[in-house]
């Protein structure tokens, strides 16, 4: 199996260890959280490492992955420091806050021969969909589906506080998220 460190304990991480764990291909070596007790929290799910420092997770001979799962601002730095110490990376959305940033990710990918993935889910029933009724629609010149919820940070948003999904400061906001 390949094995996977998750890098955060929030809950897209929390979400997609419990999809890893469906997938026999994949392992969930290891978890790293800034607090011990979150990462605690995560890891007995899958009875993994925990780690409360990236570099010593990063330094994990056994780590094939990681999965990156932080504010969005910490994405790009983290990125680079895996792709650095070797390992293919799925990074959460948004992916890096510029095209520049982007461009080196990729060109460091590229030059280390890793696997570098940005984890963004498709509208993947619409276009389903869609294509089940082509004959019914006719020629098409473009599809455009649109996914909305309501955010869980919107009322601490609209209490005053400033969520970093909001915090453009974050790399947060509608426009990067």
């Amino acid at each position: 199996p390949m094995n996977i460190g998750i890098l955060g304990t929030g809950s897209i991480a929390r979400t997609m260890a419990a999809e890893f764990a469906k997938v026999p291909a994949f392992r969930c070596e290891a978890v790293c959280s800034r607090q011990q007790a979150t990462g605690e929290a995560l890891a007995q799910q899958f009875s993994t490492e925990v780690y409360t420092d990236y570099d010593a997770m990063l330094a994990d001979p056994d780590i094939e992955l990681v999965y990156i799962a932080t504010p969005n601002s910490l994405h790009y730095a983290q990125t680079k420091a895996a792709l650095l110490a070797g390992k293919n990376v799925l990074c959460e959305k948004p992916f890096v806050p510029t095209v520049a940033e982007a461009d080196e990710l990729i060109a460091l990918a590229k030059e280390k021969h890793l696997f570098l993935f940005e984890a963004i889910t498709t509208a993947t029933t619409n276009y389903a969909l869609a294509k089940q009724y082509l004959d019914d629609i006719g020629s098409l010149r473009i599809v455009s589906c649109t996914f909305c919820q309501y955010s869980s940070r919107y009322d601490a948003l609209l209490s005053g506080q400033v969520p970093p999904v909001f915090d453009p400061a974050c790399c947060g906001g509608a426009l990067m998220d």
